[in-house]
């Protein structure tokens, strides 16, 4: 790829975290009582502003820029984009849903938007300098958000499961880092993949390359280092937990594309066996974990980590090489996943929780809600016509079409199993009495919009999917 006409002033990051700095100055002088409505006012503006923006960014800078350290492609682009309609809509669940007491916090959103300035910087990493400041600005700022209800006994409890596992993770990818520069005398992607390809593959390489992957798979959440998400996603606030869900997993995903097409490509016959395996039981564990579940964010945890599992098949089946599959699916993943989150974080309060019991009766009481919770669930089981099945069919197909055959039965049994328990919930929500008066709730318009418009696209992209496949085919093409 040539060097593009991108100056470090045009890197989109720098005026994202300059904003943040803007958001901070605000608070500073403020009063804490508006502080925060200004701030979360702001903060949604702000998403939506560089959202719109990320249209306009011109095609001349495409390309390699700041000396290799930063790619400019269709892909970071599809992320950043990906990154900013998550802010945006866990923005709106903190101002408007259960967490009132995370609303009148203007530093929640303050943390969030560093966050997403962090993951924009992934999505654009060829540098494991850079990939390992990017990646700590993202978990630094989960280490305070998954822990932001002090006086909640689960939330302080996952923000200390999260923190310890969290360093751990970070302990391993500094060692893989400081084995791969000892052994190949540079820390750009170009710099590894050049003595990669041209020297056998000796044990400190190796095991550099296996401590680097091990902190990638921690955030992904991919079996055997998934212990923390259960946990966590039930003990961290609703909005953190959805933040946690796509934004996180995504900036995994996304730095776990930039190693396997860049640095770690000629590995591809190594690495496989391997991350078949991984991709295997993160499928089953999170499938029949799921089953036992009886809180919602609890089972949306389970969910994710076999999620994580069908999303590695896609970069299992196309050998490495950059997959469709994986960013549609992400994307449906994505769009289901915040609409069930909106739902849940928006009523939880009211409810009395998030326990399978609390959803009992909602369709007679809350209809609309119930229906975005069903389509959301229905997306991510891959039932037809839902978005969610082309995800998928996607996966499947593409590694039937490459001779992993075992990898797609054990898919298709993953995906049977789901189908039970995102459907138990559907039977709670229409089939079970309330066991309490469920109050009235009433929302305001943006919040309606934004459950509507999430549920919406879940069915116009299962009904019209070559809306996202042409955006994913623009993505792969620059």
């Amino acid at each position: 790829m040539e060097t593009s006409a991108l100056m470090w002033w045009q890197v989109p990051e720098v005026s994202w975290l300059a904003f943040g700095c803007f958001l901070l100055l605000i608070q500073v002088f403020s009063h804490e009582a508006t502080a925060f409505k200004r701030i979360g006012l702001l903060t949604i503006l702000g998403y939506a502003l560089f959202l719109a923006v990320s249209f306009f960014w011109p095609a001349s800078w495409l390309g390699v820029a700041l000396k290799g350290r930063y790619v400019w492609d269709g892909v970071a682009i599809f992320f950043k984009r990906l990154f900013l309609g998550c802010g945006f809509f866990v923005a709106l669940m903190a101002r408007r849903g259960e967490s009132k007491s995370i609303a009148q916090r203007s530093e929640f959103f303050i943390l969030t938007w560093f966050a997403i300035g962090g993951m924009g910087f992934l999505a654009s990493v060829q540098d494991l300098a850079t990939l390992f400041v990017a990646l700590e600005l993202v978990t630094v700022t989960f280490y305070i958000l998954v822990s932001f209800y002090r006086v909640n006994r689960f939330s302080v409890e996952a923000g200390v499961k999260y923190l310890v596992l969290g360093a751990l993770a970070s302990g391993c990818l500094v060692y893989g880092i400081v084995y791969l520069f000892g052994n190949t005398g540079g820390l750009r992607f170009s710099q590894i993949a050049s003595v990669i390809n041209t020297q056998p593959l000796n044990l400190g390489l190796g095991l550099g390359v296996l401590l680097l992957l091990v902190g990638v798979a921690f955030k992904v959440g991919l079996v055997p280092f998934h212990w923390w998400i259960p946990d966590v996603y039930q003990g961290a606030p609703t909005p953190v937990t959805a933040f946690l869900s796509v934004g996180s997993k995504s900036a995994g995903i996304v730095v776990l594309w930039r190693l396997l097409i860049g640095p770690l490509e000629s590995l591809v016959f190594v690495l496989t066996p391997v991350l078949v395996w991984v991709a295997a039981l993160s499928i089953l564990f999170g499938a029949l974990g799921a089953l036992a579940q009886h809180d919602v964010k609890r089972l949306m945890g389970y969910s994710s980590i076999s999620h994580a599992g069908f999303l590695l098949m896609g970069f299992i089946a196309y050998g490495f090489q950059p997959s469709a599959a994986v960013l549609f699916y992400l994307g449906v993943y994505a769009v289901a996943t915040l609409g069930i989150f909106m739902v849940i974080s928006l009523l939880s309060e009211s409810l009395g929780g998030t326990h399978l019991s609390c959803f009992y009766g909602l369709g007679q009481r809350h209809f609309g809600f119930a229906l975005a919770l069903v389509v959301g669930m229905v997306s991510l089981a891959g039932i037809p016509p839902l978005a969610g099945f082309w995800g998928k069919w996607m996966v499947f197909w593409s590694a039937w079409q490459t001779g992993y055959h075992f990898l797609v039965f054990v898919g298709a049994f993953g995906a049977v199993v789901s189908i039970y328990y995102y459907l138990a919930l559907v039977k709670s929500l229409f089939f079970e009495k309330a066991t309490q008066d469920m109050p009235i709730v009433r929302l305001g318009f943006c919040s309606h919009v934004a459950i509507y418009v999430l549920m919406l696209a879940s069915l116009a992209l299962g009904i019209f999917p070559g809306m996202l496949s042409h955006a994913v085919q623009l993505a792969l093409a620059h």
